[in-house]
Parts: C-alpha cells; sequence; structure tokens
C-alpha cells in the first residue's frame, strides 16, 4: 500500500497568507510514518535567506476523531491516519515566503536547495512495537529505519537467564537461520541503544528474563511516498504567534482543516530529553537531565514520587554495585520542562 499525504488535511495549505511565527506546521498521512524518513524527508526553507530552518519533528497516529493514540502497534496498519508536526527551534521571519518541501519518489516539487542535500525519501513505518507471548510489551524496544527487501521478524531469544543488563539475548531476522549461542549476535540485555543490522537497533528497560524468552518485532520493507509536494506560504507580522482558539477562516487569511479540531488537543508527552535518550560518553561533569513536555506542567504534580531517577549498570557492574540505585537529586519545573539536579 502507497502512503499518501492528505494535503487538504495539512496545515498551512499551499498559499496560506499570515501564517502565526510560533506556529507549528502539521502534515496529515494516510499510514504510520518512519520517523527518521521524516527528519529526513520534509524541509521547511526560508525563501528569502534560501537557508533550512531547523526544527523539531513529532509523528502521532491519531483517531476517527483526531485524537492523539498510544503508540502501541506490533504490526503494520491497513490504514492508519498519522500527523507528522514540526516546530521551528526558533520564531519564524514576520512577513517572510517560506517553502515546505515533502520529497516523494517523484522530484519535480523539489526546491532546488533540497537537492543539494543528503535527502531521503518519504516512507510508511517499517519497524513495530515488541511482543513476548503473542502481547505488546514494554521490555524490549527495536528503533530504525529497517533496510531489507522482505517482510519478517526480528527474534530475541534469551540464552542466560538474568535481571536487567545480566541477562544475554541472541538475536536473528526470521528469514534467516537461527545463530549459535556464541556467535556475534550473543550480547547482554543492556539499557541503552545497540545496533543490530540493516538500519535496526535494539534497547532493554530491565526486568527479569528467562532462559528461553523470545521476543518478536514485526519489520516491513519501505513503502515509499510517490509524489512530492512543495507547499509556499508567508507569515503574518509579529504580532500574530499562534493561531487563533477557534478553527475557522478568519479574516486575517488562516484557513486549518477542521480535523485538527482534536488532533491539536493531544495528551502530555515528553519531546526532547538532554542529555538524548541512550546517548552515551557523555561528560562525567553532567549534573542534571532537562525533560522537555509539549505541554505546561503543574508544578504540584512533579515530585520524588512522580519522577524517579534511576542508574544502571552499563555492562557488570558500575561504581562496585550491579543494582539500580536512585540517585539524589532536586527537581524544579520551569513551564514545560522538569530539570533534574544531581
Amino acid at each position: 500500500m502507497t502512503i499518501l499525504l492528505n494535503v487538504q488535511e495539512s496545515y498551512p495549505l499551499n498559499g496560506t497568507t499570515s501564517f502565526p511565527i510560533g506556529e507549528e506546521i502539521y502534515l496529515e498521512f494516510s499510514n504510520l510514518v518512519d520517523d527518521k524518513s521524516a527528519k529526513e524527508s520534509i524541509h521547511l526553507i526560508d525563501s528569502t535567506a534560501r537557508k533550512i530552518v531547523e526544527a523539531d519533528y513529532t509523528v502521532t497516529a491519531i483517531d476517527e476523531n483526531g485524537l492523539a493514540l498510544l503508540d502501541d502497534f506490533t504490526e503494520r496498519q491497513a490504514s492508519q491516519r498519522t500527523v507528522v508536526s514540526l516546530k521551528p527551534k526558533q520564531l519564524l521571519s514576520a512577513h517572510t515566503k517560506y517553502e515546505l518541501v515533502v520529497r516523494g519518489v517523484s522530484l519535480e516539487q523539489n526546491s532546488s536547495l533540497v537537492d543539494e542535500l543528503d535527502s531521503n525519501t518519504i516512507s510508511e513505518r517499517t519497524v513495530f512495537r515488541t511482543t513476548f507471548e503473542d502481547s505488546f510489551t514494554e521490555l524490549v524496544r527495536v528503533y530504525g529505519s529497517f533496510e531489507g527487501l522482505q517482510e519478517t521478524n526480528i527474534n530475541v531469544e534469551i540464552v542466560e537467564s538474568g535481571s536487567d543488563s545480566q541477562a544475554k539475548y541472541i538475536w536473528w531476522f526470521e528469514n534467516k537461520d537461527k545463530p549459535a549461542s556464541n556467535s556475534r549476535n550473543l550480547s547482554r540485555t543492556l539499557s541503552r541503544w545497540r545496533s543490530l543490522d540493516k538500519g535496526c537497533y535494539i534497547k532493554f528497560y530491565g526486568g527479569s528474563f528467562n532462559k528461553g524468552d523470545t521476543f518478536k518485532i514485526k519489520v516491513y520493507p519501505k513503502n515509499k511516498l510517490m509524489n512530492s509536494y512543495k507547499i509556499n506560504f508567508s507569515t503574518s507580522s509579529e504580532d500574530l504567534l499562534v493561531r487563533p482558539k477557534v478553527i475557522s477562516e478568519s479574516d486575517i487569511g488562516i484557513n486549518i482543516p477542521s480535523s485538527f479540531n482534536s488532533s491539536l488537543e493531544t495528551s502530555l508527552k515528553v519531546i526532547d530529553v538532554s542529555p538524548k535518550d541512550g546517548s552515551i560518553n557523555n561528560p562525567t561533569s553532567t549534573d542534571k537531565i532537562i525533560i522537555t513536555f509539549n505541554k505546561e506542567l503543574n508544578p504540584e504534580s512533579i515530585n520524588q514520587n512522580t519522577v524517579k531517577l534511576i542508574k544502571q549498570p552499563v555492562s557488570g557492574s558500575y561504581n562496585g554495585a550491579s543494582k539500580e540505585q536512585k540517585i539524589p537529586k532536586e527537581i524544579f519545573v520551569n513551564g514545560n520542562k522538569i530539570v533534574l539536579e544531581f
């Protein structure tokens, strides 16, 4: 099934004027979108300065009413609407023309600036969530953009029991031979991202693992967006930061599809963590973690019971300890951010 961009259910539309300089961009697709391909194939360009505008990308599945869905998809859906949102890292320039380029297989609509980039083609999601005994589990996660040509499973089998990072596992693609338990595919159940093969990475999230436990992750070859799109729009004055609460075609030239009435009312979620999740070789002088959410936070709800900071051994032991330890910390709330100091 080919992935499609629902142009009329996206914002801004081609030719939109007075786009608020602090607003997010929303693109609705007919199927689940591969996160990595979205970041590499959707570009916002300042038409005057001829430069790429840096933005944060979020991919959200929505139901028939436009409400955000929990990401517990364990296989490709026949049809599942998703929204890719772009939040510029800085306010857009007022009274300025912009181009939004969505790169597909056909390149007719590409900007000349995008042609100079090592740009990808947006594709349908290729890697799904993990199952254990045919049920969704959060103990193991595989992330990435599958580069294989055939639909298959990634099998992960525990070959030595243990807790947290002490267990050992082997992995293999189901359409290939199962490796020996002492092969290069043997590793520990580490709580950091580790490269597998064909663009996939694996991470374990703690807990107890028993010998023989087998986890499965569905992976699919890429279905690509066939057509490329270029959406031209211009921004408002500095006085208009975000869209009006009432969705309508107004005298300031804003026309937002009605389907976004509810889809923009998303649940609270984390949109950024610093240092990045899964990052390695962070400086030993690191003394804080900043968690950024998509909404303002209620400071009264943030405390040592609702936010926990755990240190785990990378492998073997760390500082002589083999168990998880709670690290003493101070917690501060600043708008939509939680700051943990330790």
